[in-house]
């Protein structure tokens, strides 16, 4: 992996960092954690009292043992790393039959459902908010500063996305990181509308001593487009030769660039970025029976990049920006392709809908460069067309939902996904890995865990903050989460090794617990409360059932208040805690399901694309 490149100090306070909560905040904190605990005693039966103590006391226990573990790996026998997760965790449930039989305590089905329930909600309010705050604190309290910055390859895939990469190019290039180590690589995967005519507005402007060239490249592109592979790339062999004053038989296209590249590397050796580059184009593969469409598309881009950097312009050293265009074949296969023509040692995978914050790519930078084991750092993720139901829901649930979540699991360096809006790579780490997959529709998630198995740390930095547009209709939100939910199944089948192998040690221990809660016992117990919800109205329990729903509301809204106060985001939101428990949360789980069907039957499916906002409105007819 390569070297931490960015000297740190500890002299001076980071000065990108947000203020911290006030005293104040800390004390509501409590203050709401504490009445969580006393309206538990006060509302509950005293069996599902004791039993929830039992379950508790005793996950504690567990999850102690596990933390102390992770951190003190070395000081521990050696045949604990031998032990599975599954017999450890099934010990709570092991205490209570023992409670129930040793007591004789009858429990109607539906009170061991809802104890199962409340244990759960418990167990996520007394580990995951007080382990998220204590990573807001310390993150706020970091005092580090970097040096010398390292330089960053932006990559943007791009499809059908006129109207949104535009401003996402513009929110980089306003982004207060030096602009001599940013590069931006925009790659349009085949969109049939303006998308690359929007993100061309942007590239870096051709010299003029080489605008003959270029307008050869522009020729070459036209003849890629056309399905001339071969004579794409003779076109820009004669551009190369054209532009860098090289003389070679142009019929033979091969000879012409390794020719040129040797030229050029007599004039350019100072020039790391241009050497690296050469030395990644001569691993492309030439094949014997014909230039496949790729080669002839990494042709004409490095083509593309020799002539600029044989060609400076008078203009100061700034943001390069480099527009890329290829068939479409996915976001992975554009990801691949932007990585192949990136140098830099970090690269930085954003959505073409992202807006950054000028201080988010630094604050990705010094996340990393404090932790020397990290592999990848994910962003923190805030919705931008917030002012609707079903918008302003989805804000809350990123706060409550995944910023919360993941602020927890950076403690351990086991972030479960760095997310498409916004998240930094070591560029070797994804290249080792065999680049971005097409195994699944989440390669986010994918890639992930694989860096995960690999023995990288991936950490969260709630600082690097990045906007992205949700879906703003029911409709395209259930497209979203159906792709969302059956590529999540399909990277967990993909990687169903972490659940039986210990070797993986952490990942094993934590995360196959996590996902086995989250994706298979939340929503069936759901369901099943929700039947015994519609039971008690069916049969005149209505008391019964207002009190039922008014404490999962209660403690819901105190979960959502306590994580919108370390997020920092608007307390307004907490009013829509009761649909995360009553009606979005079902909703969710439906689909949830749904998705995890629609993998385990095989059944064939294709990305389900949510309209853009600004799409829709493009599309509609005039008054």
């Amino acid at each position: 992996m390569p070297e931490r490149r960015g000297a740190l100090t500890n002299t001076a306070t980071d000065s990108a960092s947000t203020s911290s909560l006030s005293v104040t905040e800390y004390l509501a904190s409590a203050t709401i954690l504490t009445g969580a605990i006393f309206v538990l005693i006060y509302l509950l039966p005293p069996q599902i009292l004791v039993l929830g103590g039992i379950v508790v006391s005793s996950t504690v226990a567990v999850y102690t043992l596990v933390f102390t573990f992770i951190t003190f790996d070395k000081q521990l026998p050696r045949w604990l790393s031998s032990v599975p997760v599954w017999p450890v965790l099934f010990l709570p449930v092991l205490l209570c039959w023992l409670f129930v039989i040793t007591f004789d305590i009858t429990l109607p089905l539906f009170d061991v459902v809802l104890f199962a329930a409340l244990v759960l909600s418990s167990c996520t309010y007394w580990a995951i908010v007080p382990t998220a705050l204590y990573q807001h604190v310390a993150e706020q309290n970091r005092s580090t500063t970097v040096t010398e910055w390292p330089e960053i390859t932006v990559l943007v895939p791009a499809y059908n996305e006129e109207g949104y990469v535009g401003p996402c190019i513009e929110s980089f290039l306003a982004a207060d990181y030096p602009s001599d180590k940013l590069n931006i690589v925009v790659v349009d995967d085949g969109s049939s509308d303006e998308t690359y005519a929007e993100a061309r507005a942007y590239e870096t402007p051709v010299p003029a001593d080489s605008e003959p060239s270029e307008r050869r490249l522009e020729e070459a592109r036209t003849a890629l487009k056309k399905g001339d592979a071969d004579g794409a790339v003779t076109v820009a062999a004669e551009a190369l030769a054209d532009g860098l004053d090289a003389s070679a038989d142009t019929a033979d296209y091969q000879t012409v660039f390794r020719t040129l590249q040797t030229s050029v590397a007599e004039s350019t050796t100072s020039d790391s970025s241009l050497d690296q580059m050469q030395a990644q184009y001569e691993r492309a593969a030439f094949h014997q029976d014909g230039v496949t469409t790729q080669t002839a598309e990494s042709f004409i881009a490095t083509a593309e990049r020799l002539l600029r950097a044989q060609h400076p312009t008078d203009q100061p050293a700034g943001c390069s920006v480099t527009v890329l265009q290829k068939e479409n074949g996915g976001k992975y296969s554009a990801l691949n392709h932007g990585l192949a023509h990136s140098t830099a040692e970090l690269v930085v995978p954003v959505d073409a809908d992202s807006i950054i914050a000028p201080d988010a790519l630094k604050e990705l930078v010094l996340t990393y460069e404090s932790n020397p084991g990290a592999s990848a750092v994910a962003g923190n993720v805030k919705v931008r067309n917030t002012g609707s139901l079903v918008t302003n829901v989805q804000a809350l649930e990123y706060v409550i939902g995944i910023n919360t979540f993941r602020r927890a699991l950076d403690q351990l360096g086991l972030v479960q996904v760095v997310p498409g809006c916004l998240g930094m790579f070591e560029r070797e780490r994804i290249t080792d890995l065999g680049g971005y997959s097409g195994d699944t529709i989440t390669e986010d998630f994918d890639l992930t865990l694989s860096i995960l198995k690999d023995g990288g740390e991936i950490r969260h930095s709630s600082n690097a903050r990045v906007e992205t547009e949700v879906p703003d209709t029911w409709a395209d939100l259930y497209k979203q989460r159906v792709r969302w939910f059956r590529g999540n199944a399909q990277t967990v089948r993909k990687h169903w090794n972490i659940f039986t192998d210990t070797g993986f040690g952490s990942l094993h221990m934590v995360m196959t617990p996590y996902f086995v809660c989250s994706m298979v016992l939340v929503p069936i117990l759901s369901f099943v409360v929700l039947g015994g919800v519609a039971w008690m109205v069916l049969t005149g329990s209505l008391v019964k059932f207002l009190a039922l729903l008014s404490l999962f509301v209660f403690l819901q809204s105190l979960f959502s208040a306590l994580a919108v106060l370390i997020e920092d985001a608007d307390l307004s939101l907490v009013w829509y805690a009761p649909l995360t428990v009553f009606g979005y949360k079902q909703f969710l789980d439906v689909l949830l399901v749904k998705g995890m069907l629609d993998v385990i039957r095989g059944s064939k499916f294709s990305w389900t694309h949510a309209q853009r906002v600004k799409q829709r409105e493009s599309s509609e007819p005039s008054d």
